[in-house]
């Protein structure tokens, strides 16, 4: 359980999922380009240009806020752990509802580019299912073991998650708080990430 120490999660959700250029620090760049990959995502490879404004704009909040909040220079560059303790006093001890505004916006954002046959869909069902997770858990990270990846959907759901066959948003926007507000390993939602190995300092 060592990997799901709240320290080391929230790294690395940090290093792989906001760290798009993978140059080990963040800085604005990042965020706009975490703009275009919601949008491209979520429109399941089309891309429209009034969503991607409207991505741009909740990613560029977040980073502002999250500047202030940890104290940063806005215009910077900001190491990996420097935004980490950000997201500690932003994060730590709160439900989705006590998370910054521009945070909520960002999870929300998130689970829209996993629904892929989300709102827009003919078909949506509104849920992130199996399929869905799996597809987002290899998109950012390297795994060798499907089971590896089940195993942490299984551990996700509760009762009424296993009889709707699924995340719902509000389900998502819960687990996504615990996976940042726990500073323990005994939430659900420290397996809202899939798999997550240990990270060095």
């Amino acid at each position: 359980m060592e990997a799901y120490q709240w320290k080391n999660r929230v790294k690395f959700i940090t290093k792989y999922m906001f760290d798009i250029d993978n140059n080990g620090y963040l800085d604005l760049y990042d965020f706009e380009c975490l703009a275009l990959r919601y949008t491209v995502l979520g429109g399941k490879g089309s891309y429209d240009p009034k969503i991607h404004e409207k991505n741009k704009v909740i990613m560029i909040n977040f980073w502002n806020e999250m500047a202030e909040l940890g104290n940063f220079n806005k215009g910077g560059q900001v190491s990996i752990d420097d935004f980490t303790q950000g997201l500690q006093n932003a994060c730590v001890g709160k439900k989705f509802s006590g998370l910054p505004n521009s945070l909520q916006d960002v999870i929300t954002c998130k689970f829209n580019t996993i629904d892929l046959d989300g709102k827009n869909s003919s078909t949506s069902d509104g849920l992130i299912t199996l399929e869905e997770y799996r597809l987002d858990c290899i998109c950012w990270c390297a795994y060798k073991d499907i089971s590896a990846i089940d195993d942490c959907f299984n551990k996700l759901l509760s009762e009424e998650d296993k009889m709707v066959e699924g995340i719902s948003l509000k389900r998502y926007q819960e687990l996504y708080a615990q996976f940042l507000g726990c500073p323990g390993t005994d939430k659900a939602g420290v397996y809202l990430f899939g798999p997550i190995s240990i990270l060095g300092n």
